[in-house]
């Protein structure tokens, strides 16, 4: 029928098709692209979401559930269908198409809570801090309308979270929410902050755990071109004797370079303590270097001059700091002379032999 031009009669006979297998994918498709071909757009976007509702009957949660949602948003507001869209593109690490559906739906999700917040930390993730900073304070103000004083408070802590400087500001509008709200508004912050830091600690390690894998792979495949290309050998030489296992390698300055930028982002987040104990980690092994008086001795004590004095003038009070002081202030003064009676004696010593 459709071949021969007769749309009506094919759309009636698709109808048909659907209302013997409702559960039929292929079959609602179809009808739902004949519908839309013959005009009727409302009731090809209702056949696909009824497609939507089947696949999340089934349990899926993957991009052919998505395509489902954004042909129905394509011609009507569904906010909690928008919602779903974003969550799965959220698991699927799809954040621009998330920005995308949000700024298309913009009448949706400047006055949803869950999509606010949710954009806002997209924003934050890639590092466009004054526009996730806009996003936060609009959800706050959000939240305090709706009475809503623990995810106002929240909003608040991402923003000093991710600009420390913002405090005196912030408390002023923390205030407003009622007493107590600021002593609240501290608890959290210092939270968010040590979770950001160990997620931080966390990306340092998998990173460095990773450089490592692929110097290793390296290596490996070398050794292999190199074997593939060596010549046979005559006759096959004795196993050599046992070796002892080799020194545990000195820590290198790429171990101490790593625990003085970790430091410095611990002081940047306003971590004082945990910044100052990566720094204590740095000098050690820069004092170790400058000691051995390898190629990296002078770069070493460089970075050592730069990090003794953050610990004696910029380490706030603590163990750490009385750790530091201990270690540092004898490391600085000068070594006592041999007395000047034992000079004579000892050049007699050295001319008599």
């Amino acid at each position: 029928m459709d071949s021969k031009g007769e749309g009506e009669k094919a759309l009636e006979i698709r109808r048909k098709i659907v209302g013997l297998d409702s559960a039929s994918e292929d079959a609602r498709v179809k009808l739902a692209e004949i519908l839309q071909r013959e005009g009727k757009f409302d009731e090809s976007v209702e056949q696909y979401a009824e497609l939507a509702k089947l696949y999340e009957s089934m349990g899926r949660r993957d991009l052919k559930l998505a395509d489902m949602y954004e042909k129905v948003l394509s011609h009507r507001e569904d906010k909690e269908m928008l919602r779903a869209l974003c969550r799965i593109y959220d698991e699927l690490g799809e954040k621009k198409k998330i920005l995308k559906w949000m700024e298309q739906a913009k009448s949706m999700s400047a006055t949803d809570p869950e999509l606010l917040a949710m954009q806002a930390r997209i924003y934050a993730s890639l590092n466009q801090i004054e526009t996730a900073r806009s996003k936060y304070l609009m959800l706050a103000d959000m939240e305090k309308n709706e009475g809503h004083i623990e995810g106002a408070l929240s909003a608040f802590a991402e923003i000093l979270a991710l600009m420390p400087g913002e405090d005196e500001k912030i408390f002023r509008r923390a205030e407003e929410l009622g007493e107590g709200s600021v002593d609240e508004l501290k608890k959290i912050v210092e939270k968010r902050r040590r979770e950001l830091a160990e997620t931080e600690k966390i990306k340092e390690e998998e990173k460095k755990k990773a450089e490592e894998e692929k110097l290793m792979q390296e290596e490996a495949k070398k050794k292999e071109q190199t074997a593939a290309k060596a010549p046979p050998t005559a006759a096959r030489p004795k196993a050599p004797p046992p070796k002892s296992p080799p020194p545990l390698e000195a820590p290198s300055m790429k171990d101490a370079d790593s625990a003085a930028d970790l430091g410095s982002a611990y002081v940047k987040m306003g971590l004082k303590d945990e910044g100052a104990a990566e720094f204590e980690k740095a000098r050690k092994i820069y004092e170790a270097i400058a000691a051995a008086a390898g190629p990296d001795e002078a770069r070493a004590r460089q970075r050592l001059n730069l990090i003794s004095s953050f610990l004696k003038g910029g380490q706030p009070k603590g163990k750490v700091e009385d750790k530091a002081k201990v270690e540092v202030k004898p490391k600085a003064e000068a070594k006592p002379e041999p007395p000047k009676e034992k000079e004579p004696e000892k050049k007699r010593k050295i001319s008599f032999v």
